[in-house]
């Protein structure tokens, strides 16, 4: 069993992301995770179990909770941080990757539903630098949870 909160997390994210593909119109084909990118990236450069680049991954950044006393019910804000990695191999066309792997990210995730927002989105490369670049889409999510029910 698992709680509103992950289950909501995981539907406007993973779950949305998993839809990229070039068949369905996509502009890339993503390998989607779950966690931590630096987790994942050994795997990533080696094309280990089936990881490679591009790749997507989602991972918390904070919860703010708001609640009124006496009440159960719980609205809160999470910040996830969506980290997409593209391949340096080719480092004339690292910008062109990024802005790929954004616009389907935004396709995938920004839609109708009021519950997710994207607020910010940077670049960056890894600190040991291996051979890729990456992107950091921060998003919100706002869930209301009853407090003591799964």
């Amino acid at each position: 069993m698992t709680t509103k909160l992950y289950a909501s997390t995981q539907n406007l994210t993973i779950e949305k992301l998993k839809t990229i593909n070039r068949n369905a119109g996509f502009l890339t084909d993503p390998t989607v995770l779950n966690g931590f990118l630096v987790h994942h990236a050994a795997d990533l450069l080696k094309g280990k179990g089936g990881k490679n680049f591009p790749a997507l991954t989602v991972q918390y950044f904070k919860d703010v909770n708001k609640q009124q006393q006496g009440s159960l019910d719980s609205i809160c804000n999470r910040t996830v941080q969506i980290f997409g990695a593209v391949s340096a191999d080719c480092p004339d066309s690292v910008n062109e990757k990024l802005d790929d792997l954004l616009f389907d990210v935004k396709c995938a995730i920004c839609n109708t539903d009021s519950n997710l927002m994207i607020t910010e989105v940077d670049y960056s490369l890894p600190e040991n630098n291996d051979p890729y670049a990456i992107l950091r889409v921060t998003a919100t999510i706002k869930v209301t949870e009853k407090i003591g029910t799964i």
